[in-house]
């Protein structure tokens, strides 16, 4: 689960990129779990952010030995 200050700084990043390619902010953001999601209502745009890291293909036990 990531914390709320992840949940933070991964807004800010992504507010900072949509200022800086002319996108529209968005009308509301909410925080999941491991995630944020930032709409857009009129056209009706959803963003979800994943903050989970990948997991590390060398910690995956092969279940097909």
């Amino acid at each position: 689960m990531s914390t709320l200050k992840d949940k933070i700084a991964a807004e800010f990043k992504i507010r900072q990129l949509l200022r800086n390619e002319g996108v529209p902010q968005p009308d509301e953001v909410e925080y999941g779990c491991a995630c944020i999601r930032l709409l857009w209502n009129e056209s009706k745009v959803c963003l979800v952010v994943d903050l989970e890291k990948e997991p590390d293909p060398a910690d995956i036990s092969n279940p097909y030995p």
